[in-house]
């Protein structure tokens, strides 16, 4: 079992160098890690902390703190459900928390990659040595095709040639990374289950966010094999295909996924404040994120589902927005998974301009803010149409589309 492995980043103009050493001490859910930078990579002018709250830059040893099994910083750049899920099924078993690092595939979020040996460059370690194909190869009708043959419980030819480009990126839904038009996209896909359109959905969410002035990556929808499918430019990648260092929300805040109870914007607000390097125009497009969450209904706004980019050294700025879909809502109840205000996590343009101030609003720019958007997204349903979204599935999205004072 995999118990050390060296963790890489990949830095401008060098390319990937050796970081540091990180130990896994299995113990199921009491499981811990350690960590240590290497004494070069600490006397390089452009280095950059893994994770800035929890390994900062410093010759100490780091221990995971209670309920850490490893360094948030470290596990972004792993896979999360549905990427697991294909890990467990490659491998026939479930791995450890070091072990679905280590064998996330090539085209992993982020700037980190792995290795057991500090000079031989990146590699990708799994609990077979199986060595994934080139994703350059992959494209929507096999990921269509494959997924279908996981609903169905069939194991074929199709799925193993998918399961071979591994899982690189995090997430609940079926998803894959590959090259659409030359440039690396992330594709997500429908499934039968689904009670509606969910890509499309997602899509035409995300189009409604550009018109109301968000900051949103390149996207479009398409099908394959009778599926759906929503792709979104990777972010995280340059022109060049280079990687950009990426860490979540929950990273930055140095936040634990068990204490959903205290997330909040003003958490990310703070971090924002401590190491973004626009901070005015990053805290107006949290607050725009936040009011559009509720004129939308997201209430998947975790943490997780907000990133930081590293586009200058040692500056965190807010990534593009994604993972943004209206809820199916089985009450009156709206709460968002994260405080907004004075009134908690009730989804309300009034709780949201409650403490506008920690945005460095004033209540005036504010309110014409939320008032903007309001006017959008009012239009909702003929932008729905428009994306191709169907009647039946329109009538689903109302009760997320109320009006929320």
């Amino acid at each position: 079992m995999l118990r050390e492995i060296y963790v890489y980043i990949h830095l401008e103009p060098d390319g990937w160098v050796p970081a540091g050493l990180l130990e896994f001490e299995d113990a199921g859910r009491f499981s811990s890690s350690i960590f240590r930078y290497g004494t070069k990579y600490l006397e390089r002018p452009n280095n950059l902390a893994l994770d800035p709250v929890h390994l900062p830059l410093s010759d100490k040893t780091f221990i995971t703190s209670g309920g850490f099994s490893i360094f948030n910083g470290i596990r972004d750049a792993g896979p999360d459900k549905w990427g697991r899920y294909l890990l467990d099924k490659k491998f026939a078993r479930a791995l450890t928390e070091i072990e679905y690092v280590a064998a996330t595939g090539p085209d992993r979020v982020g700037a980190l990659a792995f290795s057991d040996d500090p000079a031989s460059g990146p590699k990708i370690h799994t609990p077979t040595g199986f060595r994934y194909a080139d994703q350059k190869h992959l494209d929507l009708a096999i990921c269509a095709g494959a997924i279908k043959d996981i609903e169905a419980a069939k194991e074929t030819e199709r799925l193993k040639k998918f399961l071979e480009y591994g899982p690189s990126l995090g997430g609940a839904r079926p998803k894959a990374t590959l090259l659409w038009n030359g440039k690396p996209h992330l594709a997500k896909f429908s499934l039968l289950q689904d009670s509606r359109n969910e890509p499309l959905v997602e899509f035409a969410t995300m189009t409604l966010a550009k018109k109301c002035g968000l900051n949103v990556p390149s996207m479009e929808a398409t099908e394959a094999a009778g599926r759906s499918i929503y792709l979104i430019e990777r972010f995280d990648r340059k022109k060049d295909g280079s990687p950009i260092p990426f860490i979540s929300g929950l990273t930055i805040t140095g936040s634990h996924e068990s204490d959903y109870h205290a997330w909040s914007y003003h958490a990310l607000v703070d971090a924002i404040v401590k190491y973004s390097s626009h901070i005015e125009m990053d805290l107006k497009e949290l607050f725009r994120r936040m009011v559009f969450n509720i004129l939308v209904y997201n209430n998947d706004d975790h943490l997780r589902n907000f990133g930081f980019l590293c586009y200058e050294h040692d500056r965190w700025d807010l990534s593009p927005l994604y993972d943004v879909v209206p809820a199916t809502v089985n009450s009156q109840s709206y709460l968002l998974a994260m405080t907004v205000g004075t009134e908690g996590k009730k989804a309300s343009i009034t709780n949201a301009l409650s403490l506008c101030e920690r945005f460095r609003l004033t209540a005036e720019d504010a309110r014409a803010m939320a008032s903007h958007m309001q006017k959008v997204v009012s239009s909702w349903r003929d932008h729905f149409k428009s994306e191709g979204i169907k009647e039946s599935e329109l009538k689903t999205l109302e009760n997320s589309f109320i009006k929320k004072p």
